[in-house]
């Protein structure tokens, strides 16, 4: 590609730069420069082109695991067949020579691979969201996030996808989820449908008066249902897997730190699918190019050969045939033709473009390049340090490395090995013969003949053999230090993959108590706790992402509100919401999964723990309340589990609440109230230091209900003084008589 004519001055113009990844040099070429595209195209063609590039070295590997767990042991074969053809087209002795040694596949990898992912996913995580404060409103605002995850959760089926990230970080050893907020994602909401009404009716005395003005109110049926129709709106939450073949990263050492100035994104789509997606109304859904975008360029945008690509090994893994068979080259020759790449380029915050910058390629043209004002796509000051849309899964992390290490890389030389064994065996059976006979010198067979026909008859003089006669000679057995070598190595897989029996099910001989289970489980699970704790950490950080796209961009959408509400009952919480909008959730985003403690412990030895507490329970009720909650929080239970609960407790809060809102009118006290807990909890936030931080209204207010309550628990304390008193003399005065004698 020739260098562009408006390149920056001072600035290397050759493409060794960008070829090179220096990509953060375009910070000086001005949003939607066509430049900007060719010094992106030139690093990712350069990349791609190069076989003895990184990228290229993974993907040879990726593609080897990817192609031994679906039972493709001997590929290289086809690479053989290719290479030794003569100058008929014909092929060699060579490969006549391989076709004739046996191949034996041990599709073991399977049962490591599904116990894995299953051990990553088994329990479904339950997100907590950290509230800001104590305070009722952001403990409501941090249940109202956890019921936004609950439904996004089943919005964009995360279970399914988080198995797909597990089975692909065990055979590349990484791979991305990207979150992000989709403006071209069609948005499907069912609302009532209205009607235009010309008549108001307004109350007026002991009737109404219908008064000429028109209204919109709900369209009913015939049978007085509401009628309700689907509108499409444009711009919804988005989560897709990002696999390790898309993915193209600077050379660096940690992952989301500022060693990595950008990151990009490759995947291969049809140019039509493309025309299809941005369409001829893009411009009514402000897809301008005062936002950034240039729909005009689609229309020059060029087909690409994808072959020459190692995402081509990612595209064509879609309808591979599993299993062995003649070629993995065999396709349909619709998917190469008519397409292109696309690439998203996003750049971290700096100097020049202080909210960070997002590029939009197809081909080489550039389709979107974000202004300066609105900065990275993912980028919001409120979290100034997310820039980009993607969350990292790995599977066991490598030092220096922002790529990780894939269990059946692992695995792969150990089952070599195996099949290699079994080759050897196959050929002993077929080489060696089951048995020979051994003819003495002077026998010979009936009339002078060999024959191999069975049956044969022989003679031979025992005094002219000595008196030795023909016998059978076994041939020697097969090495037993081969099937010793075999089984160690089917061992030392186990080992590997940490697929013991009793995380695969099975309950260890002898072993019946629960607590037993427990203590094998997490001996089993010793050697996994960092990758357990890396994909905790991976799905909170993504949980956070999904909150911080709500809170961004969801305003008053009905099916966050209607399915909140459903989860609520579920849940029998007091939450209670008739609309919904993302700032409704106030910031609360820090979010904690406890995938890794749930794992850890067995079901059976769950229940034996609960079993324990309901024995000891009785003995707990008399500690202080903040010992008893830092006990249950130890046995892994709600650390509010056995504290006061119910109306009066959540009465006051929300009291409280109103009080910090300015919400006055609301602060009523009941003769209902329970004067010794209000009081306690209103005096606890009087003497809390944040009391200072609140206005002279609100410290009056405080300290008024303090008193009120302070008087009811007298006048209590009162009549139940005179009570007793009034007790102690009726028992005197009033004593009975004997009995009659």
């Amino acid at each position: 590609m020739a260098t562009r004519k408006n390149a920056p001055t001072g600035m290397h113009t050759g493409n060794d730069k960008w070829r090179l990844g220096h990509l953060h040099l375009i910070d000086s070429l001005k949003a939607g420069d066509p430049a900007v595209g060719g010094a992106i195209a030139t690093y990712g063609n350069g990349v791609n082109d190069n076989r003895q590039s990184r990228h290229w070295i993974r993907a040879v590997q990726w593609m080897e695991n990817i192609l031994f767990s679906i039972g493709r042991h001997y590929v290289d074969d086809i690479l053989v067949s290719r290479l030794t053809r003569d100058s008929n087209a014909d092929l060699s002795v060579i490969s006549e020579t391989t076709r004739n040694i046996p191949r034996p596949v041990n599709d073991l990898l399977g049962r490591y691979i599904e116990t894995n992912i299953s051990l990553l996913t088994e329990n479904r995580p339950r997100p907590r969201v950290t509230p800001k404060s104590g305070r009722a409103e952001d403990e409501d605002a941090a249940e109202l996030s956890e019921l936004v995850l609950e439904y996004l959760w089943e919005a964009l089926k995360m279970p399914e996808k988080h198995r797909e990230i597990a089975r692909t970080i065990l055979h590349c050893g990484v791979c991305w989820m990207e979150t992000i907020w989709d403006e071209q994602l069609p948005r499907r909401i069912t609302v009532p449908e209205t009607e235009q009404e010309a008549q108001t009716p307004l109350p007026l005395g002991g009737g109404t008066v219908n008064l000429p003005i028109e209204r919109q109110v709900p369209k009913l049926d015939e049978n007085g249902n509401p009628v309700y129709t689907e509108q499409v709106e444009y711009g919804d939450v988005s989560a897709k897997i990002v696999s390790p073949f898309e993915m193209h990263l600077p050379v660096g050492h940690r992952w989301d730190d500022d060693e990595m100035p950008w990151v990009m994104r490759e995947y291969y789509v049809a140019k039509d699918v493309l025309l299809d997606k941005f369409g001829n109304d893009s411009r009514k859904r402000g897809l301008t190019k005062a936002k950034g975008w240039h729909l005009d360029r689609l229309e020059d945008v060029g087909t690409y050969n994808v072959k020459n690509l190692p995402l081509w090994w990612w595209e064509r893994l879609s309808d591979i045939v599993e299993g062995p068979g003649p070629s993995i080259y065999v396709g349909t020759p619709e998917q190469w033709e008519g397409y292109t790449v696309v690439r998203w380029f996003d750049r971290r915050p700096n100097p020049m473009w202080p909210r960070g910058r997002s590029i939009m390629l197809a081909g080489d043209e550039v389709i979107y390049d974000s202004p300066k004002e609105v900065g990275a796509r993912a980028y919001d000051p409120r979290w100034p340090t997310r820039w980009h849309p993607y969350t990292r899964f790995v599977w066991e992390p490598m030092m220096g490395s922002m790529y990780g290490r894939s269990l059946v890389s692992k695995l792969l030389p150990k089952l070599k090995r195996v099949n290699a064994i079994d080759t050897t065996l196959i050929m002993w059976r077929r080489t060696v013969p089951i048995a020979m006979m051994v003819a003495p010198k002077g026998s010979q067979p009936v009339d002078d003949q060999w024959s191999a026909r069975p049956g044969g008859v022989w003679e031979y003089d025992a005094q002219r053999t000595n008196g030795a006669e023909p016998r059978p000679i076994f041939a020697p057995e097969y090495p037993r230090s081969a099937l010793e070598e075999r089984a160690t190595q089917i061992a030392e897989m186990e080992s590997i993959s940490g697929t013991e029996e009793i995380l695969r099910g099975q309950r260890p001989t002898g072993v019946n108590s629960a607590a037993m289970i427990n203590v094998l489980r997490k001996q089993a699970l010793a050697s996994r706790s960092p990758g357990l704790q890396s994909w905790d950490e991976s799905l909170q950080l993504e949980g956070s992402h999904l909150l911080q796209e709500v809170i961004k961009n969801v305003r008053k959408d009905p099916r966050y509100a209607d399915r909140i509400k459903v989860l609520a009952n579920e849940r029998k919480s007091a939450l209670t919401i008739d609309e919904f909008s993302g700032m409704d959730v106030s910031d609360n985003v820090i979010v904690r999964v406890d995938t890794v403690s749930m794992a850890l412990v067995s079901r059976e030895a769950r229940q034996a723990r609960a079993v324990e507490v309901l024995q000891y329970a009785p003995a707990l009720m008399p500690l202080p309340s903040g010992l008893r909650a830092a006990l249950m929080e130890e046995l892994g239970y709600d650390k509010e589990a056995l504290l006061p609960q119910g109306a009066q407790i959540t009465r006051v809060k929300r009291m409280l609440a109103w009080i910090r809102q300015g919400n006055y009118d609301r602060v009523v006290p009941l003769k209902y109230d329970d004067p010794y807990l209000f009081y306690d909890l209103i005096v606890q936030e009087i003497m809390d230091d944040a009391f200072y931080n609140l206005n002279e209204a609100q410290q009056h207010t405080l300290l008024g209900l303090a008193d009120i309550y302070e008087q009811q628990i007298e006048m209590r304390e009162q009549q139940a003084l005179r009570l007793q008193q009034l007790a102690a003399g009726n028992g005197a005065e009033g004593e009975a008589p004997p009995p009659p004698q």
